[in-house]
């Protein structure tokens, strides 16, 4: 019985990949969105100064679930100390261990994009010709072991492509910095042919990023940045400050529904709408 109580303790003790020890691994994420493939999202995940094992994991949102792992393929791990040795066992549905010889390597996976329903939800990742809304859960696996790890996101996407997020960049606009987990999975990157605007209210900076359909129906852009401005005022009076000392609005057309960030909010305007009542 001692024995079958120690091997309990110590299994519930070292989670899988880790331990108290650990040094806390550096994360790259290299994200390629091409305006010519819809359907498709390639990630590779860059490690070094990791444990050998560790886990893998996507975030289930608490207010909806995707279920993007359906679409996820994983096309292999390289560059780690023993290839051979190297790759991705699937443990639950969201949860993945990988074997990552020497501590250091490249994941690399795709997400196979269903096709989008006449009229997505906000918050739904989605690739067109025109620009993406990448939601992060959907798209960036993190390591929950090391879920106060800082991260760097490196975009490769068409050059005239404008970017909004509330990540910050780092030397160069495609390279964005995450300080933790929680903060990378709570920020979602619009990009593409994009309209912005931005105004300071009360010590935050906003920016107000709209992402129009080829078809979008022209609308008064005066009256929409003004109502935005106003209404955010209105927030500032009623709550005395911001959550964070930015706060971006990621509208997209062609899509309805909402959700909020801390730091941001994806959400749904129909140009047609706002060509209605802005």
């Amino acid at each position: 019985m001692r024995t079958l109580t120690l091997l309990a303790v110590g299994l519930f003790a070292l989670p899988s990949g880790a331990t108290a020890k650990s040094p806390v691994p550096t994360i790259t994420y290299i994200v390629r969105v091409d305006s010519t493939r819809c359907d498709l999202i390639d990630v590779t995940m860059r490690l070094s100064g990791a444990p050998a094992r560790l886990r893998l994991a996507m975030r289930v949102h608490q207010e909806y679930d995707a279920q993007f792992w359906r679409y996820l393929q994983f096309a292999g791990v390289t560059r780690t100390l023993n290839d051979g040795a190297a790759g991705v066992i699937r443990r639950d549905t969201t949860l993945w261990e990988l074997s990552l010889p020497g501590g250091s390597g490249e994941v690399h996976y795709t997400l196979r994009l269903p096709a989008d329903p006449p009229r997505r939800a906000a918050w739904r990742t989605t690739v067109r010709a025109s620009g993406a809304l990448l939601n992060s859960p959907d798209v960036l696996l993190y390591l929950p072991d090391f879920a106060e790890a800082p991260s760097t996101v490196e975009l490769v996407a068409p050059a005239s492509w404008r970017i909004a997020t509330s990540l910050d960049s780092v030397g160069v606009r495609t390279r964005l910095r995450a300080p933790d987990a929680a903060t990378l999975l709570d920020s979602p990157i619009l990009l593409g042919a994009l309209r912005q605007w931005s105004f300071d209210d009360s010590g935050t900076y906003f920016t107000i990023a709209y992402w129009p359909l080829s078809t979008a129906t022209p609308f008064d852009t005066i009256a929409f940045v003004d109502a935005v401005r106003r209404l955010s005022h209105s927030a500032l009076d009623l709550f005395d400050s911001m959550p964070s000392r930015r706060y971006d609005f990621l509208i997209q057309d062609g899509a309805g529904d909402a959700l909020e960030h801390r730091a941001s909010v994806a959400i749904g305007m129909p140009s047609a709408d706002l060509a209605r009542d802005p």
